[in-house]
């Protein structure tokens, strides 16, 4: 017996009971609430463990998608890159045993140390994770892909080495950055294929397991951190949270990664701190030499090594060592004084001969190639005095040398042309100018001096990244970051304009890290983001299917039980039987409309979690029903044996309440849908005759919608005239958007973003046609506006102007002249006339008229309304009627001016 079948006593006695046994009595509301929110929290948990479980398939499906397209990636870049690096290898072991070595005067020991280090570290790496070759065993494809990594990887460490010792330190760096962007591929790769290979997903680690590691990881993020290398630091945080969220055990593969790099970062801090701080003194002393920009460009460039989390330890330690060289090589040419007139004069005139040996102009100007002059031979006996050969280096010039833009040799002119200048002006105190301007003109040179080929190698490799772009923004892909697509596009073009000005192989450094650091993590995005939307796809398919079940099973609940048929019969109209419109479906919707709209892979994932959450919630509800038609089944078979069925045995009072609830549900779901049909409706009422008007427009010259555009009045758009792209594009998306609202039932939602886009076409039909379409709809409002104005003043200067002033007399005064004042008052009121405005704003708005006749009607309007402009602007009689002493005149002209400008505004903006 529940407390609502009590007697007040009874009631009263039983809470007197757990009064003395020191009991809560809860009343029968307050414990249903209790109930209620235990099953709700029950069932979350439920959803919750289910989703997480179908999120980490889903997760492994994406993942081995990532893998396999990353591998296809490889195999189609590697044959081209390892010819290019044997190729580069081959000079380089000429150049080596020829002793052939770069000039390179901002080069220090410490700075090659540093290289060759980073380079000895990531072949060590290198070969560590090629050691997990055996964990490709049942996937060829990513075999290929790893191996063709491994060699490409290892070519491009020679080629560093070789770099190093001919003393080309930007070079060297540039290969390094390479190779390491390989080795992260060949990681990515590696990483991939153990994912994949594991069956299930690991059970959680212990804690206590992990906890050394994150603890040790934890240190070595406060070190980096608390000497002012955020960007380690971060890429070790980041690094952590992944492994952790990815719960994988203590012996996997990702956790031997990360501690190997934390273990570098721990090594490197004192070392980097130093660097550091020596770095910082040398930049000072650069900036109080007076040397600023030089200064602002190396803490610039520390202070990016110092953040940038997508940099390992041996390859910052390698830049931290170049930009010490670099910075103590510049601050060396201020601090020893050597741009006094003579030493700047023997400075500029080596740099100008290292010119000359690069640059040939034929008589028309033309850059030219001069003949290479490569290193001699000289032998015993063909030279007096020489008893035995010797190697003698003439200076060469490299056969590229043709391949440098003429930009960038013009730059280089200029500068020294600029510095004679200084020298032969004698103005004492310019020695900072001379240094900054020298120092740019040497970096630049000393990057042709080493590699000239290197300007067509970059644009070819930035070439290769608008290629990979544009393959990234085309079908499925292109609905993906788009923003982050334009980014890196202006970045591309940004960079090839630096690229005459600044030294070449740096531009080429980053131009490798642009496609490591942007591209490739872009394009891992779009693959994640495309398959995250098939997958999304097949469970619209699995929740649609549910759907058209729901249905199925009321109608046959509704069969098997007489009380129940009734309320079957009220939930679906002969046309709603086939489909589900529930409260579920407001979910089904919400994710749709997230899936369809999303622009990167977080956004689809979200959905999808949504998507699954709805399939058990939906799978739970169909269970539930199939669990009461068997029920109503087995009473059946009850009452065929003649057993006495009662109400209690058919349904409890909890079910009659599910079922009261499922009845309002589902209604609430109809007259949803009823709804969304009406708003569908008047979308396509409205979208329909825009796609109509845009494939007439663009319409070929023979064709039906040519026929259709005849009877409608439409005029076909010339090409050579306007760009009919613009249309068609105009016409995609007023197509996608259509899409988009009937999958997931928002076309009221974007009837708005319909309403922008035709405007954009009327904007658009104004270019060609020279009428905008849009304004004229629209023009009546203010002319109408302007009209009830004007009559009204006419009204007060006609009819109450004269009285007023009249009123404004003491009793029995006759000081006003009434005469006088009416006619003042008709030379004020005579101007003011607006009569043919209202049918020349009627023959503008009307689209069954000539549009010459509509164009003529404009000019004719603008004919009233600017004389009328004119007239409250320089009218005598009405300025001094808006001054008159004796009459409290409402403000109706005041009002009116302002009014009839805007009037002349849209007539004027109604011409296109």
């Amino acid at each position: 017996m529940s407390d609502d079948q009590l007697t007040p006593q009874q009631l009263e006695w039983v809470k007197s009971v757990y009064r003395a046994l020191g009991w809560t009595f809860k009343e029968q509301d307050e414990a249903e609430r209790e109930t209620a929110a235990a099953i709700k929290e029950k069932e979350e948990k439920e959803i919750a463990q289910a989703t997480a479980k179908t999120k980490a398939e889903d997760d492994k499906k994406v993942e081995a998608a990532v893998t396999e397209a990353t591998a296809e990636r490889i195999k189609a870049e590697s044959d081209e890159k390892l010819k290019d690096v044997t190729a580069q290898l081959s000079e380089l072991k000429a150049d080596v045993k020829d002793h052939f070595v770069h000039e390179n005067e901002d080069t220090d020991a410490d700075a090659l140390a540093a290289l060759a280090s980073q380079s000895k570290q990531l072949l060590e790496r290198l070969n560590s994770i090629y050691g997990h070759k055996k964990d490709f065993e049942n996937y060829p494809s990513e075999a290929i892909a790893f191996d063709k990594s491994y060699e490409n990887a290892k070519a491009l460490i020679q080629t560093a080495a070789l770099e190093i010792k001919t003393k080309d330190t930007d070079g060297a760096h540039n290969s390094l950055i390479d190779a390491e962007s390989t080795v992260d591929d060949m990681q990515t790769l590696w990483q991939g294929v153990v994912a994949a290979a594991k069956s299930k997903p690991a059970e959680p680690p212990v804690p206590a397991e992990l906890k050394p590691y994150v603890m040790e990881v934890g240190q070595g993020i406060k070190s980096m951190t608390g000497i002012g290398f955020s960007g380690p630091a971060t890429r070790l945080g980041k690094t952590l949270k992944d492994v952790r969220a990815a719960k994988v055990p203590k012996d996997d593969p990702a956790w031997e990664i990360l501690l190997y790099e934390n273990e570098m970062a721990m090594a490197a801090v004192g070392e980097f701190d130093q660097l550091k701080n020596h770095i910082q003194k040398l930049a000072t002393s650069l900036r109080n030499s007076g040397v600023a920009d030089a200064a602002g460009d190396i803490e610039t460039t520390l202070d990016n090594y110092m953040s940038d989390a997508s940099r390992t330890v041996p390859t910052i330690r390698s830049l931290l060592s170049s930009l010490k060289a670099s910075a103590a090589h510049k601050n060396s040419m201020r601090k020893e004084a050597r741009w006094d007139a003579a030493q700047l004069g023997e400075r500029t005139e080596r740099f100008r001969d290292d010119l000359k040996k690069l640059v040939l102009y034929d008589k028309q100007g033309n850059l030219v190639t001069k003949p290479d002059e490569r290193r001699a031979i000289k032998r015993a006996g063909d030279v007096p005095g020489l008893n035995q050969d010797v190697m003698i280096q003439i200076p060469r010039r490299p056969k590229d040398a043709k391949e440098i833009p003429r930009k960038t040799i013009d730059s280089l002119l200029q500068t020294f042309d600029f510095l004679d200048e200084l020298k032969a002006s004698g103005v004492t105190g310019v020695e900072d100018i001379a240094v900054e301007e020298f120092l740019k003109a040497e970096a630049i040179l000393s990057g042709i001096q080493k590699d000239p080929g290197a300007y067509k190698k970059l644009t070819k490799n930035l070439d290769k990244l608008r290629e990979k772009i544009d393959k990234i923004s085309k079908g499925k892909e292109g609905a993906y970051y788009i923003e982050e697509r334009l980014r890196l596009t202006d970045d591309i073009d940004e960079l090839e304009e630096e690229a005459l000005s600044i030294n070449i192989e740096k531009a080429l450094a980053s131009c490798t890290e642009m496609e490591a650091k942007q591209l490739h993590p872009l394009e891992e995005g779009v693959r994640k983001a495309v398959k995250n939307r098939e997958l999304f796809d097949t469970k619209v398919k699995i929740i649609e299917n549910q759907f058209t079940e729901i249905p199925k099973l009321l109608a046959q609940m509704g069969k098997a039980d007489p009380s129940l048929a009734k309320m079957v019969g009220s939930l679906f109209a002969p046309d709603e039987i086939k489909q589900y419109h529930g409260d579920l479906d407001v979910f089904f919707d919400q994710a749709k409309d997230l899936a369809y709209n999303a622009t990167t892979n977080d956004e689809l994932a979200h959905s999808l979690d949504l998507a699954n959450r709805l399939i058990f919630r939906v799978d739970r509800f169909v269970h539930e029903l199939e669990g009461q038609l068997s029920h109503l089944h087995k009473l059946a078979e009850m009452e065929k044996r003649g057993e006495k069925i009662t109400d209690a045995d058919r349904f409890s009072k909890a079910e009659l309440k599910y079922f009261k609830k499922l009845e309002v549900d589902y209604k609430k779901g109809v007259a949803r849908q009823k709804d969304q049909k009406e708003a569908k409706n008047a979308f396509l009422t409205k979208s329909g005759p825009l796609k109509d008007e845009l494939d007439m427009m663009t319409s070929k010259d023979i064709s039906i919608k040519r026929i259709l555009a005849y009877y409608k009045g439409v005029d076909r758009v010339d090409p050579s005239k306007f760009d009919t792209s613009r249309l068609k594009e105009l016409r995609m998306e007023i197509a996608e958007l259509e899409d988009q609202s009937d999958a997931s039932h928002t076309h009221k939602e974007n009837l708005a973003k319909l309403k922008e886009l035709e405007g954009a076409l009327d904007a658009m039909r104004g270019e060609i046609t020279g009428f905008r379409e849009d304004i004229a709809r629209d023009i009546s409002t203010f002319s109408d506006k302007c009209i009830a104005r004007l009559i009204k003043a006419k009204q007060y200067i006609d009819s109450s102007f004269v009285n007023a002033v009249k009123d404004k007399q003491d009793a029995g005064e006759e000081a006003v002249d009434v005469a006088a004042l009416r006619k003042f008052s008709s030379c004020i009121s005579q101007p003011l006339a607006l009569a043919e405005l209202p049918k020349q704003v009627a023959a503008i708005a009307d689209k069954s008229k000539d549009l010459k006749e509509r164009k003529k009607a404009r000019e004719n309007a603008l004919r009233q309304v600017r004389p009328l402009i004119a007239q409250l602007d320089n009218s005598q009689a009405i300025q001094l009627y808006m001054r008159h002493p004796f009459s409290d005149l409402p403000n109706d002209l005041n009002i009116l001016r302002p009014e009839l400008i805007q009037l002349e505004v849209k007539l004027l903006s109604l011409g296109g």
